[in-house]
């Protein structure tokens, strides 16, 4: 009965750990998606942004996209790295690894913000 126990907790780990994973690989997804959706639709319409906005907030926008699909891919690195530290019962690098993740998707999400706060600014601005 103990074994039993025993066996059903490190299954319960690795679901754990699979559940993680899954959530992380849905965010960094969406973080991927919100920035380079804005992207491409800004560039998409880029005259009609830049006679809205003027250059300058459009282009702030643009660099702030462009850089929060790097941020999240880069998430995505450190999810592998974190996976190989938990694989292998490096428990310190998959902390770290994780925590770094963590920081890149909300620092994409926040350039997100950025972007659009931009966009927002210069259509306000405008006289």
């Amino acid at each position: 009965m103990y074994f039993a126990k025993q066996r059903f907790a490190v299954l319960d780990h690795n679901n754990n750990n699979d559940a993680i994973r899954a959530f992380a690989k849905g965010g960094i997804g969406a973080a991927i998606a919100i920035n380079s959706g804005a992207l491409i639709a800004s560039l998409s319409q880029a005259d009609s942004l830049i006679a809205l906005t003027g250059r300058s907030f459009f282009a702030d926008a643009i660099v702030a996209w462009a850089v929060g699909v790097s941020a999240a891919a880069i998430a995505w690195v450190f999810a592998i790295v974190a996976a190989s530290g938990f694989a292998n019962g490096q428990k310190k690098l998959e902390l770290w690894a994780a925590g770094a993740g963590i920081v890149a998707v909300l620092l994409s999400i926040s350039l997100f913000l950025l972007g659009f706060f931009s966009i927002a600014q210069g259509i306000h601005a405008q006289p």
